[in-house]
């Protein structure tokens, strides 16, 4: 298998040096780290199933990301862009990775996981660090968590609490439903705190979207219409 040819774009020449002899132990892998007083590019065409690497430091002074990506379309090269460094917000990361990076690594993860990074991206995969994704989806999971009660398993609730659900769900009000039933409004009011609670519900309006997602939880046919005001 031909090494994958990986261009080294680091912030100084301590970091050039320490990620030259880092990846120079590696028989799949080709480190080539220009001159500073050269535009690091791939070179044209790449192997099939395996393309050219460039590891960019988010840290680099010479380019930014975002203008590195603009020269390589303007001259029409191709390659897998690796980016490292000391942090980034996931607005950053969704910005890199729309401009045409395939990856991201932490910088105190260079010594672990670039070899195994740049051999993934280098066959089209995309590379994400671990901590990174962790971060990403405890944040997607915390603000977005009421999303979740819409597809909660269905709860046990009496016969009585399935009523009073169903027409909340038919938009009545705890008067309404009240007269429905023939019941005090006050008896209502702690059937739908019931509904509130055992759903982990915020408001009716989620407890009438649950519903939909659970199915009728009576008989279609028994559902109870409102009376006629006198």
């Amino acid at each position: 298998m031909k090494p994958i040819t990986t261009l080294l774009i680091t912030r100084n020449q301590v970091y050039k040096e320490a990620l030259m002899r880092m990846l120079q132990r590696e028989r799949l892998i080709r480190p080539v780290a220009p001159s500073d007083f050269v535009l690091p590019l791939p070179p044209p065409g790449s192997t099939i199933g395996q393309s050219n690497v460039v590891v960019f430091d988010l840290a680099a002074k010479r380019i930014s990301f975002p203008e590195y990506a603009l020269e390589l379309e303007r001259r029409n090269l191709s390659a897998r862009i690796l980016l490292y460094g000391d942090e980034a917000k996931d607005e950053d990361l969704l910005y890199y990775l729309s401009s045409g990076a395939h990856g991201f690594l932490l910088g105190d993860e260079l010594g672990n996981l670039l070899a195994t990074a740049i051999k993934h991206v280098s066959t089209g995969g995309l590379w994400m660090s671990h901590k990174i994704v962790a971060q990403f989806v405890s944040k997607v999971v915390s603000e977005f968590s009421h999303v979740s009660k819409l597809f909660r398993a269905p709860q046990q609730v009496s016969p009585r609490e399935q009523e009073v659900w169903t027409l909340i769900n038919q938009g009545l009000s705890n008067k309404e439903i009240a007269r429905n039933l023939k019941i005090t409004e006050r008896t209502v009011k702690f059937h739908v705190t019931q509904l509130l609670t055992k759903f982990q519900a915020n408001n009716r309006r989620e407890l009438m979207l649950i519903h939909g997602r659970s199915g009728p939880v009576i008989d279609p046919g028994k559902v109870l219409r409102p009376v006629s005001s006198l």
